[in-house]
Parts: C-alpha cells; structure tokens; sequence
C-alpha cells in the first residue's frame, strides 16, 4: 500500500508491491490454487546524484531490508550517461559506460527507480537512463522488465507527479510495473 509519513514534515510515498520474474504455483490443503512470485537479484536507479540525499538513504533501506539472498545493486554512475542521442547509439559503438548500463539493466531480476520530484517530474538522469536502455525500440533492455517506483521528497504531494510521470515509460515499453494506487 502507498503510505505517506507527514508527521516528519517531508512527504514520503513508496510505491512498492512484491514484483516479480518467475511463479510458482502452489495448491493449498483446502484446494486453493495461489501463485507465488520470486525475485532476487535488483538494480537500482537513484534520481538524486547527490550522495547523502535522502533517496539514496531509501536506497540503502531498501537493500538492507531485502530477503536474505536477494541482491541489489545502486548504478552509481548515472552522472556519466550522456544524453541520448541516435547518433551514439550504433550497434556495436555505443559509449561503454551505456553498455554497463544496459548490461546492469539485462542481467537484474527486475529495475528499481527510487527518486525526488523536480517540478512535478523525476529528474533528467532518470529519464535518460530510461531512454537508453528503452533502445532499440521493441527490444531494449526493459522490455517486460518488472520495475518499481518509490522515492522521499520535502514537497506536500508526496511524488505523485515524479510518480505518475515514471510510471508511464516503463508502461509503454511492456514493463511490468507494481501499482499500489
């Protein structure tokens, strides 16, 4: 469920659900068929670069209250991602700090985007990383990727346009997205 903590002063929404690549299913004694979902292996994208914000705090909580035997993994170079641009990206002659991000995206379980709302939207680094890895179109990366979108922010609407705003792109490229709304 989404939550929101204003008895601190900030706003803090996260928007989180088990998510999931594989099922089991699993028959109770009284005949129920359940299904359950696994996951274990996560990397994160964290909107603020600044290396003692609040979201990378979230980020740290988050790994550190994941299963035991499950990773996660922050991609602490978003900064050095350049702008996407068709130009660079040439099968085979892609920048290789993109091929490490495409790479890091690929070989996760499912992508977490932990980030601040700037203006009623996510941060640029974001939605970069987001372009990059969405290319080329039909099979980048992300495509029925499982992904999660949580964040802290001061403002009073607790991220719901950042929220809103990154639930779209992964949505449009077959994503799995977790909705707690």
């Amino acid at each position: 469920a989404s939550c929101m903590f204003s008895s601190l002063g900030k706003g803090l929404l996260y928007d989180a659900r088990p998510i999931a690549v594989r099922r089991e299913s699993v028959v109770s004694a009284a005949g129920v068929r359940r299904y359950r979902w696994h996951m274990s292996n996560y990397v994160i994208f964290v909107g603020s670069l600044r290396k003692a914000s609040t979201n990378r705090q979230l980020a740290e909580a988050f790994i550190h209250h994941l299963p035991e035997g499950d990773t996660a993994t922050v991609f602490d170079r978003l900064r050095d991602v350049p702008f996407y641009d068709e130009d660079l990206d040439v099968p085979g002659q892609e920048p290789e700090i993109v091929r490490e991000l495409r790479a890091a995206v690929r070989d996760a379980d499912g992508l977490v985007i932990i980030t601040p709302e700037y203006n009623h939207t996510a941060p640029a680094v974001i939605t970069n990383a987001i372009d990059w890895c969405s290319r080329p179109m039909g099979s980048g990366v992300l495509m029925g990727k499982p992904s999660l979108v949580m964040g802290f922010t001061p403002g009073p609407r607790a991220l719901s346009g950042a929220i809103a705003v990154r639930r779209e792109a992964p949505v449009t490229l077959q994503a799995s997205t977790v909705r707690t709304d």
